[in-house]
């Protein structure tokens, strides 16, 4: 059976879920953080200052294991569940993120 749901709903559906999440949280300096999984510790979200694109933006790197829950769960596009995530995380911590600043956490990378 299939729902119709408004957007601000949704959004607000997936902002609880990610809430009930146990997030834990490590600032590693210069305005740049950490969100990890409580229950494995490996890292989940990670903010940081890039220069690829230029003059030092910030981006958000995301494990993809996360984005993927979201979006299956939720039906929607890779490029929304970035949406989303962004929305939650500036309401959060306070930190405006465009879409287009995330990306991927690598499986066994370490920043």
């Amino acid at each position: 059976m299939k729902y119709i749901i408004a957007e601000s709903r949704l959004n607000k559906i997936i902002f609880s879920y990610l809430d009930g999440e146990n997030w834990g949280y490590e600032d590693v300096g210069d305005g740049e953080f950490n969100l990890h999984d409580e229950k494995t510790g490996k890292d989940v979200m990670r903010y940081r200052k890039t220069f690829y694109r230029g003059s030092g933006e910030m981006s958000m790197f995301l494990k993809p294991s996360l984005v993927y829950i979201i979006k299956n769960l939720f039906d929607m596009t890779t490029y929304d569940a970035f949406q989303v995530i962004s929305d939650w995380i500036k309401k959060n911590y306070d930190v405006h993120l465009p879409v287009e600043n995330m990306g991927w956490i690598e499986d066994g990378s370490d920043f």
